[in-house]
């Protein structure tokens, strides 16, 4: 269990993301973005996360919602990065990947961001098209293309 220490890259708090480097190479991940913009209601979703830091947890939903409520304005959040699905985020499940399958293979369509308290059982996930654009500058070009399936 050694620590790595990583280095920020692009730190951007009201959108929400962190892109950082480790001075290890690491293995990329087998599963390819997928374009949130093709997410309908009532899509299925697979939710992985380490909710209340209990381990490695995954949860099945679907789309309630292709935007979150104009609500999260309240709390910086664009609805229209976000879409809801039926089941919570919790306390250490921010930035876990949320899963759409299309022709049977799984594609990460966007990373779980937050939990409304006034919708418990609903959770809003930040969308993969809104990540992608907002690190592209940041990432090495001849890499960014392989992000996206």
């Amino acid at each position: 269990d050694a620590k790595i220490k990583l280095d920020f890259v692009l730190r951007d708090e009201d959108a929400d993301i962190a892109l950082l480097k480790s001075p290890l190479p690491l293995k990329p991940l087998p599963y390819a973005w997928g374009d949130s913009s093709k997410i309908k209601t009532g899509d299925a979703v697979y939710l992985v996360g380490n909710a209340f830091n209990l381990g490695l947890n995954v949860r099945s939903g679907i789309i309630s919602a292709e935007a979150g409520p104009p609500i999260m304005t309240r709390y910086g959040i664009l609805p229209e990065r976000t879409f809801m699905i039926n089941t919570g985020v919790f306390r250490g499940d921010s930035a876990g990947p949320v899963f759409a399958f299309r022709n049977g293979r799984p594609e990460i369509i966007g990373l779980a961001q937050a939990m409304l308290s006034l919708a418990p059982n609903f959770g809003y996930v930040l969308r993969s098209e809104f990540i992608l654009k907002t690190i592209k500058p940041y990432y090495d070009p001849k890499n960014i293309e392989e992000l996206i399936n």
